[in-house]
């Protein structure tokens, strides 16, 4: 689509972010979806152009307001931003703007930010930098985290392998495999497209054959190992992507019971099991981790799943308001609660069954070292090294162990940090 005056476009922009940017540092993404209710004459083309640049914006969020005070200029703060949330997402939109609009942009694409401390150069929040050297390799993992990623689906395994969907998606929609699509390099149920696909539009879809879900995400679900006839219990089940998976991988036999504090969520969860045709799960809603209902699966399950809530932090690819949601308070409420869940999750364990923690998070405060913290006041559990699961599972993932740490800029997934521990009395 041609742009007739990219100033319409900057100024759809700036009315988000004047929003979007007013709340005391809290990003409420929901203004943007907002935004397109009340403008309904904004088309599909449009909102994607809109939606990537603010995207982009709130990716490299410190670095740009850097760039704006730094090279002064007649263009308001916003206007600026909206600029460069666009330019750097659809660089033909350069040939659109003004001569004042391209002397400016010129003279921010020609400023070298290499010597900027990371944390402006990649627009770190404080809650986060503050574990900066504590990670390896942090520079290439953090300038991965701002990239978009790329749409993971998944096989239902109980009812199509991935080789016949690959077959039909060639047939039916004319993609090209290794241009359009590639099958995941760790999952044997992944595919993960490389163009923009409303696979929600899919009869696939609508038959349960497939689901979306990041290959890191379908990996801790495929590491619970889960055998029929097992009794199995997600804790932090949300809408129940892991249970699904799971439970195909159970062939429905045995019996999985998701429990969450969001009813929305589990309601959301229903509709997935129902579509998928499975019918070994339960949903439990629970107010907290105290609730009466868990106890009476005290040492009764063969496995107990703990995707904990977490700060998010190895999602920001996808969701790069997770950096202006959070603060160390907040963080350290996480925390809390996290070794909360951990101990009545771990309850629910029977003797030489197993609990598995993950996250979807890159900092050592929720990962190794809640680990620890766990470990060191339980001695009934002992670390299991995921080596040899991965081995033994013929899931070809370097894994220096005992843990296993998922990261965008080496395995193309999401972050996720993923723990076994057995009960050994």
């Amino acid at each position: 689509m041609e742009i007739k005056n990219i100033n319409i476009r900057i100024s759809q922009i700036v009315n988000i972010l004047n929003k979007l940017l007013s709340f005391n540092n809290v990003i409420d993404i929901n203004v943007i979806e907002n935004y397109f209710r009340s403008h309904k004459n904004i088309g599909l083309y449009d909102r994607n152009e809109i939606n990537n640049a603010i995207y982009d914006i709130l990716r490299h969020l410190t670095l740009y307001n850097y760039l704006v005070n730094s090279k002064k200029t007649n263009l308001e703060k916003n206007i600026c931003l909206a600029i460069l949330g666009l330019i750097n997402t659809n660089n033909r939109l350069y040939n659109y703007l003004d001569n004042d609009q391209k002397e400016w942009i010129d003279k921010i694409y020609n400023y070298d930010i290499s010597s900027l401390n990371a944390n402006i150069k990649y627009s770190i929040p404080e809650w986060i930098y503050k574990s900066y050297d504590n990670i390896f390799n942090s520079e290439a993992l953090f300038n991965s985290l701002n990239s978009r990623a790329k749409l993971d689906i998944r096989v239902n395994p109980i009812n199509i392998n991935r080789k016949s969907f690959v077959k039909n998606i060639k047939q039916d929609f004319n993609l090209i495999e290794n241009e359009d699509f590639v099958i995941t390099k760790f999952s044997p149920f992944g595919i993960r497209f490389n163009k923009n696909i409303k696979i929600n539009k899919w009869k696939y879809y609508f038959d349960g054959d497939i689901e979306i879900q990041d290959e890191g995400s379908q990996l801790i679900s495929i590491l619970v190992n889960p055998r029929r006839y097992e009794l199995i219990i997600d804790f932090c089940a949300g809408s129940g992507g892991k249970s699904l998976l799971m439970s195909a991988l159970m062939h429905s036999s045995g019996h999985i019971y998701a429990f969450d504090i969001s009813n929305k969520k589990l309601l959301e969860a229903k509709k997935r099991f129902d579509r998928s045709k499975l019918n070994n799960i339960s949903f439990i809603h629970i107010k907290d981790e105290c609730d009466q209902k868990i106890n009476r699966f005290f040492g009764k399950a063969n496995k107990v799943l703990v995707d904990i809530p977490c700060t998010g932090s190895g999602t920001l690819r996808r969701y790069p308001n997770l950096k202006w949601l959070h603060t160390n308070e907040s963080i350290n409420k996480i925390i809390k609660l996290q070794t909360k869940i951990l101990i009545k999750a771990s309850q629910c364990v029977k003797k030489d069954g197993y609990l598995i923690y993950s996250t979807c998070s890159i900092l050592p405060e929720e990962n190794q070292l809640q680990i620890a913290k766990f470990i060191d006041k339980n001695d009934s559990f002992q670390i299991i090294d995921i080596k040899t699961l991965l081995k033994n599972l013929k899931i070809d993932l370097p894994c220096k162990g005992p843990f296993l740490e998922l990261r965008p800029d080496i395995h193309h997934t999401d972050g996720f940090f993923i723990a076994i521990l057995k009960k050994i009395k």
